[in-house]
């Protein structure tokens, strides 16, 4: 018996995970494909934009950013749901570093990818520093490197939406800084951006006598912050130079070599002399190199910061959600219709709650769960035009119904949802018209915690 009962469990694991160890039962969220072996979904846009536009388009779906392909399968995957032709941005770039692609933040070069292929563009390499793929006939996935402001198609990733739901944000960081400075996101400490004619020397002790430095650039997401901050004027000094160090660019009097460069095609220029390096606006402010002596604005960067954290937290007698954003409440002893109770929601500031996951539905039920057993009316009804369930906060299709048994029973007039908290929590249809207690969120509210 103990033998056969292995043997169930093994049948029965394999349904569940599949055939190559994958869970079966991950779900994506609508519009999205499955990659079961990742637990990731891909969507790919077919519209076209840079690849900054992209990782940004990407990165507005909760968990959302841009596609990264671990491994051979996952590219065959990704084979498979492209259409013919087109090029798509992926999340690979060797704007850090020339020739060292990588999974943008990764702190190591890919450990996987195809043969990357120069772009159609008539361009130096260096400029070619992000990766698209593109389906090459029935049998091939080619990747290739192009200008990041190419517009091309945009291929997403982001988790199944059961992991997604476990997804707690950061709490948010404020960086106060001094009077004229601000955050340097991505960078570090605060920068200025100063609009005065000086040479890099000059510039360097005038940033230096506020007890700040020339800017230093540690990335490409600083580089883009940097060319947000700035306005058409041709140059602006960096910290950047090879002055004491031929051919070697660090920053400011430091002997460590820069981690990251944005240079123009045409630089860094070996012009004797020619030693500091600049945002050039011309060439969207990407970097040049010009002679020390040479006048210019510059921008000056303070590490001398304040950081204040706020965490989300719920007013008394509101419980938090598991997106650690929402704050729930039940409302008992005067019952309501169902569109009664959520103007009872609004009185509050809040709405009738949304349960779109089954660490949500746990908290509730255990918020609720009491005897005798209540029923509490939730934001879900079906709509009169197509008859789908959705939720009243966002007015989305609802993918996740744990709904009781021979639930629903689809009763013409039936059309709004109630939480009977029993059992697994399950959901029940009903006369809208029908009063009961109901359940309310909202927002959590940002508070202090340290400084």
């Amino acid at each position: 018996m103990a033998c056969l009962r292995l043997v169930a469990w093994a049948i029965l694991l394999t349904v569940a995970m599949g055939p190559n160890g994958a869970d079966s039962t991950a779900t994506c969220h609508e519009g999205w494909t499955l990659y079961p072996a990742g637990r990731t979904c891909y969507k790919a846009m077919h519209y076209d934009s840079n690849w900054y536009v992209a990782e940004k388009d990407c990165s507005n779906f909760p968990g959302g950013r841009l596609a990264k392909i671990p491994d051979s399968d996952a590219n065959n995957f990704i084979k498979g749901m492209l259409p013919g032709g087109k090029k798509y941005w992926i999340l690979l770039n060797d704007r850090n570093k020339e020739g060292h692609y990588r999974w943008n933040n990764d702190p190591e070069d890919a450990s996987y990818h195809p043969t990357i292929k120069p772009g159609d563009q008539d361009l130096k390499p260096k400029i070619k520093d992000c990766v698209n793929v593109r389906k090459a006939g029935a049998n091939g996935i080619d990747w290739n490197s192009d200008s990041c402001y190419y517009r091309l198609g945009i291929l997403c990733e982001r988790a199944v939406e059961e992991d997604a739901a476990n997804i707690t944000p950061p709490p948010r960081v404020e960086v106060k800084c001094a009077e004229g400075y601000t955050e340097y996101k991505y960078g570090g400490g605060c920068l200025k951006v100063v609009y005065e004619i000086k040479n890099w020397f000059q510039a360097k002790a005038a940033c230096e006598a506020e007890g700040s430095q020339l800017v230093t650039v540690p990335n490409y997401k600083a580089q883009d912050f940097l060319k947000s901050k700035v306005r058409g004027f041709k140059y602006y000094w960096l910290a950047v130079n090879d002055r004491r160090t031929s051919e070697k660019f660090v920053n400011g009097d430091s002997d460590e070599p820069i981690p990251y460069e944005a240079w123009t095609e045409d630089a860094p220029r070996s012009t004797r002399g020619w030693d500091c390096a600049a945002l050039m606006a011309t060439s969207e402010y990407r970097w040049d190199t010009a002679p020390c002596g040479g006048r210019s604005n510059f921008i000056c960067q303070n590490f001398n910061v304040t950081e204040v954290t706020y965490e989300k937290t719920c007013s008394p007698g509101w419980t938090m959600l598991s997106d650690n954003s929402t704050c729930v409440m039940k409302y008992t002893g005067t019952k309501r219709t169902w569109a009664k109770a959520g103007k009872g929601c609004q009185s509050v500031d809040a709405e009738l709650v949304s349960i779109k996951n089954q660490k949500d539905l746990t908290i509730i039920k255990d918020l609720t769960a009491e005897r005798p057993v209540r029923r509490y009316w939730i934001g879900l009804s079906k709509e009169s035009r197509n008859g789908k369930w959705k939720w009243a906060q966002d007015d989305s299709e609802a993918t996740f119904t744990p709904w009781a048994p021979r639930q629903p029973s689809n009763n013409g007039l039936q059309k709004c949802v109630e939480l009977i908290p029993k059992g697994t929590g399950l959901l029940n249809d009903k006369l809208c018209l029908a009063r009961r207690d109901y359940v309310c969120q909202k927002p959590a509210v940002e508070q202090e915690t340290s400084a």
